[in-house]
């Protein structure tokens, strides 16, 4: 456990901080997922030390921040965002090589943009050779239909917070478009792929970018607040509907029932 001051009052709330993950004391262990990849970790902490200074908005209302910076996750989902780095740099190369993708900073394996998505199924129609099933056809609209309405809400959200306010429910609304997107995209995919939609690895396909995709797309609907709290979140701040009984809502953790 994290060292505490024992003056310090009793709980009474989450507080939010920073913390040096390099010292002793802190050891992350990743997580591996059905992709391979390990993009969280457990954190354990013994005798981890936080400065005072690191504490970020108030004591006790930690969940204030925590709630806005799902808000900025949720809206990192839409369509054209990048995945971001996910492992350490070298920073003695110049990172505009790596804003450049010279130099890999972990975002090639993870889930591409949504128009280099567009563009590998309308290849992988091409080979498939089934552009005339008038099914495929039909799926195939919907989903540049579905990846339009998800671009657009999120260019909502980056005009909120060009002109400076806090993301709204439209980073609701596109989190749960993207993820209704790719479900479509990700069944489509394996249906044109066959039977070599089973296997994975360079040598597959498109270099297993679908399979890749496939495997990714579960997390989605749970990355930033699954979509059940997503359309809570809608059905109570948008259309104003009776939000859903918490007793504990306003008392300390230490004393809720368990």
């Amino acid at each position: 456990m994290a060292r505490t001051n024992p003056d310090a009052p009793k709980h009474r709330g989450i507080t939010f901080f920073v913390i040096e993950m390099d010292q002793a004391g802190v050891e992350p262990r990743p997580l591996v997922q059905m992709t391979g990849d390990a993009e969280f970790n457990e954190v354990f902490l013994t005798d981890a030390v936080v400065p005072a200074g690191n504490v970020i908005g108030e004591v006790n209302n930690g969940w204030a921040v925590t709630l806005r910076l799902l808000t900025y996750e949720r809206t990192s989902l839409v369509p054209e965002s990048e995945a971001g780095i996910q492992f350490a740099l070298d920073h003695r190369e110049p990172a505009g090589r790596y804003a450049s993708g010279e130099l890999n900073d972990g975002t090639q394996g993870f889930m591409p943009k949504a128009s280099v998505a567009w563009k590998a199924l309308v290849d992988l129609l091409g080979v498939s050779r089934r552009g005339d099933d008038p099914v495929v056809r039909q799926q195939m609209a919907r989903i540049y239909s579905w990846y339009e309405i998800a671009r657009f809400t999120g260019l909502r959200s980056a005009a909120r917070a060009a002109a400076g306010a806090l993301p709204g429910p439209e980073a609701s609304l596109g989190k749960l478009a993207s993820v209704r997107l790719m479900r479509v995209y990700r069944d489509l995919a394996l249906e044109l792929l066959g039977p070599h939609g089973m296997l994975t690895g360079g040598a597959t396909p498109f270099a297993g970018m679908f399979q890749q995709i496939a495997l990714s797309v579960p997390g989605m609907s749970i990355a930033g607040g699954t979509d059940e709290i997503q359309r809570n979140i809608i059905g109570e701040r948008v259309l104003g509907l009776p939000g859903e009984p918490r007793v504990d809502k306003d008392m300390p953790f230490s004393r809720a029932p368990r």
